[in-house]
């Protein structure tokens, strides 16, 4: 009577098939090694603003180690890499000495020193992974006057190989006793393509109500050209400059107002301040049509991490019109403190 070696030869089918995604699971882990001999194994998510994001099996929470605590990487996951010249590569990553990596693949070879690393994120993966976001909540209150103030603040930013784009929205209101309520409400859509030796186009849609300075509603449509004088991961700085359409409708005047500006804007971010970071923006716009207007936006922030993504920051804004709407109401300015949480 003949043996049936079905069970046998599915139980055996079975194990190879287990075996074999073991060993390509294996295969496919990403590895950061600290200049202390620590090692975490899992998948490498990004680097940016001096920082590596590894995700593991064995954590609810991403890991974060700054780069002066990495000692060696190892990935066969593709990465789109910037240097600080602000070359891009695309391949894998592998250990070359004590203070580079060898990014490779079908057509490339190059290494990079850990100094030049800039920016570094993983290709291929879904699209909720490539989304980044932030949101905070601020409330003060003084006894005198009853003064309330209440403010908030959303971004998402969307990162490819070559160009991201982000959304922000900001809102704060303030009452007190004996004047009037004031609303300021921000919302804008920015897109950034990256070209090589860190050149970059730019698209930026805005949309402000403020009660402050009487406008309704400003609608501005910035594109330009702009470079990264400074370009590592310690700090941004980076010089933009083209033209703006803008469309304002305010308070006490019937009729919406066009008009053509030329701008340029400085944007610098700092982070290599321990748990510190500071992004500062100052905007100049002149206008095209009336020869003797122009106008200055400035935003400023300073970050505290905190543990698990949580973070405390203090907010400064500033919009200067030297021809408001009405008369006296040529700056506005608001101070905030907020507590948030981000996962960039």
């Amino acid at each position: 009577m003949q043996k049936n070696n079905l069970p046998y030869f599915l139980y055996s089918l079975l194990l190879f098939l287990l075996s074999t995604q073991l060993n390509y699971a294996q295969s496919n882990l990403d590895t950061l090694t600290f200049d202390n001999g620590n090692v975490i194994i899992g998948e490498i998510k990004s680097f940016s603003r001096g920082l590596f994001t590894i995700e593991t099996d064995y954590s609810d929470s991403d890991f974060q180690a700054k780069w002066k605590q990495v000692d060696k990487i190892n990935s066969s996951t593709y990465f789109l890499v910037t240097s600080k010249e602000g070359r891009h590569y695309f391949g894998k990553l592998k250990d070359y000495t004590e203070d580079s990596v060898l990014v490779y693949g079908s057509f490339i070879e190059k290494v990079i020193s850990y100094d030049d690393l800039v920016f570094m994120h993983e290709q291929g993966r879904s699209f909720t992974k490539k989304v980044y976001g932030s949101f905070d909540l601020g409330y003060s209150y003084t006894k005198a006057n009853n003064l309330q103030q209440l403010s908030s603040s959303t971004s998402l930013k969307y990162i490819n190989q070559y160009y991201e784009s982000d959304l922000k929205v900001n809102n704060l209101f303030s009452k007190q006793d004996s004047a009037a309520d004031i609303q300021r409400n921000e919302a804008s859509l920015n897109f950034i393509y990256l070209f090589d030796k860190n050149y970059y186009a730019l698209v930026n849609n805005d949309f402000l109500t403020n009660t402050e300075q009487s406008i309704d509603l400003r609608y501005t449509l910035q594109t330009g050209v702009g470079k990264f004088f400074i370009h590592t991961n310690k700090l941004n700085l980076g010089v933009s400059l083209g033209i703006n359409y803008l469309n304002e409708k305010f308070m006490n005047i019937n009729d919406r107002q066009e008009s053509m500006e030329t701008f340029w804007e400085v944007d610098l971010d700092i982070f290599d301040l321990g748990n510190l970071e500071l992004d500062v923006s100052l905007i100049t716009y002149k206008s095209l049509n009336f020869s003797k207007r122009w106008r200055e936006d400035v935003d400023a922030s300073l970050k505290y991490n905190l543990p698990f993504n949580f973070y405390i920051k203090l907010g400064y804004s500033m919009d200067y019109d030297n021809q408001p709407a009405e008369p006296g109401k040529n700056l506005d300015f608001i101070f905030t403190t907020s507590f948030g949480w981000d996962n960039l």
